[in-house]
């Protein structure tokens, strides 16, 4: 596995997950239809899509039994791609 590099604070901040895609589409604690991937962040102090975010996919992998959540609800949110 390639060594894990830090993200700058601005493109984490690309992760953070607007409150009315929280509700439409991430179905943010409703229960197990709701997306597995949302974090909080405590470097941006907010909840986050972690889809493609390595350090975060790996602990939800990992504690994915333990879970409520089960969603896979959208393609994710990226901090890699390039604003149109």
């Amino acid at each position: 596995m390639p060594e894990l590099k830090p993200i700058p604070i601005e493109d984490v901040k690309k992760l953070k997950i607007p409150k009315e895609r929280l509700r439409s589409v991430c179905h943010y604690r409703c229960g197990p239809g709701a997306c597995r991937y949302i974090m909080h962040v405590q470097v941006v102090n907010d909840l986050c899509c972690v889809k493609h975010f390595r350090p975060g996919r790996e602990i939800i992998e990992r504690e994915f039994d333990e879970m409520k959540a089960r969603g896979d609800n959208c393609p994710g949110l990226r901090y890699d791609q390039k604003s149109a």
